[in-house]
């Protein structure tokens, strides 16, 4: 019995790492490679790698958290779905709490924490609201030179399509880059919710931090507002691509 018990144990793990794998998937995007790529896309394709890493993990660690929970109830059937409904989780807003409660014992070391967490994000995404602004002012600038060596007859629809293909490629990175902001975003956003409930964070602790989820929003709205710019000129360019 012993035996069986193990070799159980040893396949209900082995299913949820699977599963966590399988939810997950879904989240991790690829990168072009291109020698020829200017320093700016170059950086937002590491910026991109290392945006959906982190939301990769989180979901992976949640999704495992899931499915280990659906094991010891006893419903290991339904571990996949556990694992599914942890990795929203995980990639959302409970981690990001429970994983500062457990690492800090005391108060005032975890809303230290939340806060820096918080500037260190500010940073990030306008780090990346200055590497987008300078790839779409590159490919606005492409797309200008396409169209008016299309218009000459200097290259071919197929040609110019062949060259959007970038700007193509860099349009959907800015979204994904866009999506994970927002998902952190939305992790500070239910932290804050959770610290105004506490009678042990002050006003002054409380608006410091929501001052720095402010500014990351900044950043979000200034990229959409400048990516919704590229899409439209992008647009613009009809039959090609």
């Amino acid at each position: 019995m012993l035996i069986n018990l193990k070799e159980n144990c040893r396949r209900g793990v082995a299913a949820v790492l699977i599963s966590a794998f399988m939810v997950t998937g879904c989240v991790t995007t690829g990168g072009t490679s291109n020698a020829n790529l200017s320093p700016a896309e170059q950086k937002l394709r590491e910026q991109n790698s290392q945006m959906t890493s982190n939301v990769a993990t989180g979901a992976a660690l949640g999704a495992l958290a899931g499915g280990l929970l659906a094991l010891v109830s006893g419903n290991r059937k339904n571990a996949i779905g556990y694992a599914a409904a942890g990795a929203v989780m995980g990639g959302a807003s409970g981690y990001y709490v429970t994983k500062r409660q457990q690492q800090y014992a005391s108060e005032e070391q975890r809303l230290d924490s939340m806060i820096a967490d918080a500037q260190t994000s500010n940073a990030q995404a306008k780090e990346m609201a200055d590497t987008a602004r300078a790839v779409i002012k590159e490919d606005m600038s492409r797309i200008d030179q396409i169209e008016k060596e299309l218009a000459s007859g200097k290259i071919t629809q197929q040609t110019a399509t062949q060259r959007l293909a970038l700007v193509d490629d860099n349009a959907k990175l800015l979204e994904s880059n866009i999506a994970a902001l927002k998902k952190q975003h939305e992790q500070y956003q239910v932290a804050s919710q959770e610290l105004a409930k506490r009678d042990d964070v002050s006003p002054q602790t409380l608006s410091s931090y929501n001052v720095e989820v402010a500014r990351i929003q900044d950043q979000i709205a200034m990229m959409e507002e400048e990516l919704d710019v590229l899409m439209d000129r992008r647009g613009g360019m009809q039959g090609l691509g």
